[in-house]
């Protein structure tokens, strides 16, 4: 672990720091609201998404460690 920066954990690897980066597709807002607050409260940074063009959209120009997905999203 490298430490931390505004909250966000940062972790060592062979390149240097590494901050995990997580995409919330949710299309109940405080669901959403509520995953996104708790992984950001853990460290992680956090892109939110309601609708699947919105997570396409994001997934797109990004790169994300992970992505947690509604699977009953309209």
């Amino acid at each position: 672990k490298c430490g931390t920066i505004r909250g966000i954990m940062i972790f060592a690897t062979e390149e240097g720091c590494l901050i995990y980066t997580i995409l919330v597709l949710e299309d109940d807002s405080e669901l959403n609201d509520t995953i996104c607050t708790n992984l950001q409260k853990e460290g992680y940074r956090v892109s939110s998404a309601h609708t699947c063009r919105e997570g396409q959209a994001l997934a797109s120009g990004h790169t994300f460690d992970m992505a947690i997905l509604d699977i009953n999203l309209p």
